[in-house]
């Protein structure tokens, strides 16, 4: 009875070694494929809010919570609400310990600064999670902090405490890794790629011009000349697009560890295809009509009435909508609940079109283009002609196709405050609709967090 339990590590025995650290900052990774942080159900939960598509599936009351943003009429009680708001604050906790920890093991320094660097960039996506979503949270910095017993923090005081880790992360990150085994790790290019996207929530111009000049500069990350090979199964994997991709994987026995969004889009009940799913994230008319004729990227993100995809022609019928997701939608040789293929957190195409963006409200580039030509560039891949000026519509319409089915659209819209314009007639309602509720739970067991507007 006095024997230690050789199958238990505890947290006295562990955090002495190297390998312990690295493992510490594996498992903040891990998180990341958790359904609900950037997992095939907070993906669809994005899309699903947004005019990108709607719900499908086995019709409202097919997973209901999904329903409820698809009419924009979310409850308190929306489990989806509160496993995104857990899920995201786990990675958060083992972010925590991990910084707090790795200091301590016997390694060598420059490998404990880089792997802290690391857990700050993951607290940092993880928070990023939460903010476009919530807003203001509790910010829980340290393992000593209670969740359950903290006040929410400003809109304002969360992005500045992103930026924070961001910044650290940037400057002890590597540009790059030589070991294979490192592949998938962040590194400088991950970290100022959600900077500068957390710059545009913040409407920090400069800044975001900044660090996407910093990217742009560093001549690390191009666009591939297909736009679908980005979308491919393995074969699309840690490209010189992306900046940061979720590693996936199969055969583990473990099918969270592979990719299982595709099984959630594919065409449901239709006879004809043994590649048949479960039907979500239809998209409808208004996406198709916003690609231009000719742009490359419709078929890649879009089946449509006569399109080949798979060996089979797609048929309107398929869909209530008439149209399926394209976009990480894989065929008959690949399992209905996994894929090998990686989602891309942060593409290069976004960092462009970011850049366009802070240029366009006044900032000065540092890159060696324009903010008109950083968006041509996008255009070109598309196979679509150069435009002859930076608009504000044109970049919303650049970003909503190039970024489709993404979960950016809902964003967007909201930052960029045109989501009532856009989408009143839908049942928008403004001061309301922008975030989603605190969870019920979380209001019940710490009354001193305030609730979202127009939450009861």
């Amino acid at each position: 009875m006095d024997k230690f339990p050789n199958a238990v590590i505890s947290e006295g025995s562990f955090y002495k070694t190297e390998a312990d650290a690295v493992g510490a900052v594996y498992a903040i990774y891990a998180q990341l494929t958790n359904a609900q942080c950037f997992g095939h159900q907070a993906l669809m939960q994005a899309n699903i809010w947004s005019d990108d598509c709607s719900k499908g599936g086995g019709g409202p009351a097919d997973t209901p919570n999904l329903e409820q943003f698809n009419i924009y009429e979310i409850l308190l009680s929306n489990g989806q609400v509160g496993s995104i708001w857990g899920a995201n604050y786990v990675g958060i906790f083992r972010a925590n310990k991990a910084i707090e920890k790795i200091p301590e093991v016997d390694a060598d320094a420059a490998v404990k600064d880089r792997l802290v660097a690391e857990a700050k960039f993951l607290r940092a996506l993880y928070y990023y999670s939460l903010t476009i979503r919530f807003s203001g949270l509790p910010l829980v910095k340290s393992t000593s902090d209670e969740l359950n017993t903290m006040t929410r923090s400003s809109a304002r005081e969360t992005w500045e405490f992103i930026e924070s880790d961001l910044l650290e992360a940037i400057r002890l990150l590597p540009d790059s890794y030589q070991n294979n085994a490192d592949v998938g790790r962040a590194t400088k290019g991950s970290a100022r790629g959600l900077l500068g996207r957390v710059y545009l929530f913040m409407k920090e111009w400069q800044k975001a011009a900044d660090v996407y000049s910093d990217i742009i500069g560093s001549n690390i990350y191009r666009l591939l000349d297909n736009y679908g090979d980005n979308f491919l199964n393995g074969e699309g994997d840690n490209l010189p697009e992306s900046l940061f991709e979720l590693q996936h994987t199969t055969g583990t026995g473990n099918v969270a560890q592979g990719f299982q969004y595709h099984g959630w889009i594919r065409p449901r009940d239709v006879a004809e295809i043994v590649w048949v799913g479960n039907g979500f994230c239809l998209p409808g008319q208004s996406l198709v009509d916003a690609f231009e004729p000719g742009d490359v990227r419709r078929k890649a993100t879009v089946m449509v009435d006569g399109d080949e995809v798979f060996d089979a022609i797609y048929k309107s019928s398929w869909s209530i909508t008439g149209f399926n997701t394209r976009k990480y939608c894989y065929g008959p040789g690949v399992m209905h609940v996994e894929a090998d293929a990686n989602f891309k957190v942060i593409r290069y195409s976004e960092v462009l079109l970011g850049y366009a963006e802070a240029v366009f409200n006044g900032a000065s580039g540092r890159a060696s283009i324009s903010g008109l030509e950083a968006l041509n560039m996008v255009r070109r891949r598309a196979e679509l002609a150069d435009i002859p000026a930076l608009t504000f519509d044109a970049i919303v319409q650049e970003r909503r196709v190039e970024l489709a089915l993404e979960g950016y659209r809902f964003f967007d819209v909201v930052r960029w405050g045109i989501a009532k314009e856009l989408w009143g007639d839908l049942g928008f309602d403004e001061n309301h609709d922008e975030y989603m509720p605190i969870p019920l739970d979380e209001t019940l067991k710490n009354p001193d967090l305030v609730q979202n507007p127009g939450y009861l």
